[in-house]
């Protein structure tokens, strides 16, 4: 194969990776918005205010939810918790890449930068145990 049949079939092979990743993220989202639902920022209907300790639960239950999403706990204290989703790109390495494939690993660079990363939320409960989750 010589390069002109060669250049080609790796803009293909980008060209299919990039969708890949773009169709990865979205679908991502869509199940985190199906989540989201469940998380619905609205009152607990107590009679009383929550104990300490039941504000506690409260949070511990919301922490295991969105650990089975996939986040991992970035800090916490009493009543706050800050997760986190997905990992720092690497662009050291995409600079590398791109370098070695003269500048055809950009387009997937470019989008790795644009969709990856990490993604942080917050969440809080207040002292009516209602369970906040925001983007950070």
């Amino acid at each position: 194969m010589n390069a002109e049949t060669l250049l080609p079939i790796l803009l293909m092979i980008l060209m299919v990776v990039a969708i890949g990743i773009v169709l990865i993220r979205e679908d991502e989202k869509s199940s985190e918005n199906l989540g989201m639902n469940k998380q619905k920022n609205e009152p607990v209907q107590l009679t009383e205010k929550p104990t300490v300790e039941e504000r506690k639960k409260i949070l511990e239950r919301q922490i295991t939810l969105m650990m089975t999403e996939g986040y991992r706990i970035e800090s916490q204290s009493d009543f706050r918790a800050a997760m986190i989703k997905g990992s720092k790109v690497n662009h050291i390495l995409h600079l590398l890449l791109s370098v070695f494939t003269a500048g055809l690993w950009l387009l997937v660079w470019l989008l790795v930068a644009i969709f990856g990363g990490e993604e942080r939320k917050v969440i809080t409960v207040n002292e009516f145990g209602t369970v906040s989750v925001l983007d950070a």
